[in-house]
């Protein structure tokens, strides 16, 4: 099937095929035309500047994915879950793209973020405002694909705009906390590891319920998610740094009996549920090409 046959039709029409039949490349280009359309409305979204060109910005910095990288290639998770279309590699270059922000604005907005020395200590307020930045647009863009796939198979996507809203909303809380005197984020985990973990990752993670079994998150009934958790987990050149943190909002209003219980796990057991959580978010996760997996399936079961 060509583009030009694609094209005639919507993604809905498609899915009765041998899905192994039709090129991923065709479907990525659908999903993308209606992409390009929905980000067109909005421009950039730190100057908000229409037209301009954007920048191609990385979830996890090129300076950690190089870390665990063969021939400037990473695994992406569907090496390990293997379903169908999904890549299960990616190049450096490539891993974990949004564009969302001009190259002006990215340039100047993540001037601590992609500076690889302040990761050697304990981050500041201002750098974990960029990580929130960051991990806000990255989960916008991500919505946004969702959205343009919900067009393409002629599905309702109102929730999907809706969280698109709220995380929008969170990004420029973010930028307006870089400057905020009041340490807007309280960090749950921060350890410089002395070993090169074969995983990086930075996302949002959501989890449902603390170790008690109590809710912290009704994800069921089609509730926007506000309170949140930041992870990353950068691979370095010989060492490894683990960072878990919250606005300290959702801190006094959620997580609070959350965050006493990390504190009084030993340094194993906290990196064991540090390694749980990375499982709960697929999307910004990349691993070294001599991973197995088998940590990964174990933390899922």
């Amino acid at each position: 099937m060509t583009l030009r046959q694609i094209k005639r039709v919507k993604l809905s029409e498609l899915v009765d095929q041998n899905i192994n039949e039709i090129p991923m490349i065709e479907l990525n280009k659908l999903i993308s035309q209606n992409v390009v359309k929905i980000n067109n409305v909005s421009g950039c979204l730190y100057c908000g500047v229409k037209n301009k060109k954007y920048c191609r910005s990385h979830t996890i910095p090129k300076f950690v994915l190089k870390n665990i990288a063969t021939d400037g290639k990473v695994k992406t998770v569907n090496a390990i879950l293997d379903l169908p279309i999904l890549k299960k590699e990616s190049g450096i270059a490539n891993a974990g793209l949004f564009k969302l922000i001009c190259q002006q604005c990215d340039s100047k907005i993540f001037n601590l973020y992609e500076n690889e020395s302040n990761y050697t200590k304990e981050p500041t307020q201002a750098l974990l405002s960029q990580i929130v930045m960051k991990n806000s647009l990255a989960d916008v863009y991500l919505r946004i694909q969702m959205v343009a796939n919900l067009i393409s198979m002629d599905m309702d996507h109102q929730l999907q705009e809706k969280d698109i809203q709220s995380e929008i909303k969170n990004f420029k809380t973010a930028v307006s906390n870089i400057h905020s005197e009041n340490n807007p984020y309280h960090i749950l985990f921060f350890k410089k590891l002395d070993y090169v973990v074969p995983v990086a990752c930075q996302s949002i993670v959501v989890p449902v319920v603390d170790f008690e079994g109590n809710l912290l998150n009704d994800i069921l009934n089609g509730n926007t998610v506000d309170n949140v958790l930041q992870l990353c987990i950068f691979p370095f050149e010989k060492e490894s740094v683990v960072l878990l943190f919250m606005d300290k909002i959702s801190f006094r209003n959620k997580y609070n009996n959350f965050a006493n219980q990390i504190a009084n796990l030993n340094e194993r057991n906290k990196l064991s549920t540090i390694n749980y959580l990375l499982t709960e978010r697929q999307d910004f996760l990349f691993f070294t090409q001599e991973y197995n997996g088998k940590l990964y399936k174990q933390s899922r079961d």
